[in-house]
């Protein structure tokens, strides 16, 4: 049977977590997981396991996809008119685009789109636009490249843990639930239905205290029935108090839930309680895959 092997990697300022699978008819398989902290002032130091194939398995990867660290990236969420087509809907992004980064430096960004909610009532369709330094991109894309291989997708972190969630919780896929990521400076807040982001947004440095605040108002418009978290900075106190809080089932994911693995069990205990570290990373490696 035709196996494909996949690498996601993904990263925070000076943490970085690789996760090879196998991908076949039947499922997926892990191969290789490893967290490594940050050893060189190169842009893209998170790719530099994979450069060195030390490992055996490392040279069977083909295809590598990188979830980017949210401190690298610029969040916009704006309204578009529901029948707007191109090319008027992307001069709309363009000029959403300008407003949004330093003046005059438009040209030096990419952005992707994501239309979250169809308003029907209004007429608009809700859109987060997510940018990312150009410079960035080239340098992953070519350094992927220049080492042969495959270029994979480059996107936000929440969309690797986000495709993990759905992956390894399948019931996710029929609930509408809120997706929190904790990484100390920041938390996003997403809301998903039948598996889809339709509504997010972050808070800068946040408390518990801060979450749950935000909680409450997302949720009057937006009622879950499961709460997931993941990231580098979540605490079983915070899923403890939201649980409390909203009396909902509320746990951290398990990405490593529903995939056959064949890593040494003694690296498989080092994750033992924080296997949501790795959604990221396992997410973006799987998400159209």
């Amino acid at each position: 049977m035709f196996e494909k092997y996949l690498a996601g990697v993904s990263f925070t300022e000076n943490i970085g977590q690789i996760s090879i699978l196998s991908l076949t008819r039947r499922g997926a398989t892990l191969h290789h997981i490893e967290e490594f902290r940050r050893a060189s002032d190169s842009p893209v130091w998170f790719l530099q396991p994979l450069l060195q194939r030390d490992e055996k398995v490392y040279r069977k990867v083909k295809r590598v996809s990188v979830a980017v660290d949210h401190a690298r990236l610029l969040f916009h969420v704006f309204p578009v008119d529901s029948e707007l087509q191109d090319p008027g809907r992307k001069d709309q992004y363009a000029w959403e685009l300008a407003q949004f980064v330093p003046e005059g430096t438009a040209a030096d960004y990419v952005a992707d789109h994501h239309v979250l909610l169809n308003n029907s009532q209004t007429g608009t369709q809700e859109v987060l636009m997510i940018a990312a330094r150009r410079e960035f991109v080239l340098a992953i894309q070519n350094e992927l490249n220049r080492n042969k291989f495959d270029c994979g997708l480059i996107d936000a972190a929440y969309f690797g843990a986000e495709s993990s969630g759905v992956y390894s919780h399948s019931e996710i896929k029929n609930k509408q639930i809120a997706l929190i990521g904790c990484f100390g400076v920041r938390a996003d807040i997403g809301i998903l239905y039948n598996g889809r982001l339709i509504h997010y947004r972050f808070i800068e440095t946040p408390t518990n205290g801060d979450i749950i605040a935000a909680l409450e108002v997302i949720m009057q418009q937006w009622p879950v029935e499961e709460i997931a978290f993941y990231g580098q900075s979540l605490s079983n106190r915070l899923i403890q108090e939201v649980s409390e809080q909203f009396g909902k089932s509320s746990f951290a994911i398990n990405a490593l839930k529903g995939i056959q693995s064949v890593v040494d069990r003694r690296l498989l205990q080092q994750y033992v309680g924080r296997e949501h570290v790795l959604a990221p990373s396992i997410g973006i490696a799987l998400r159209k895959a």
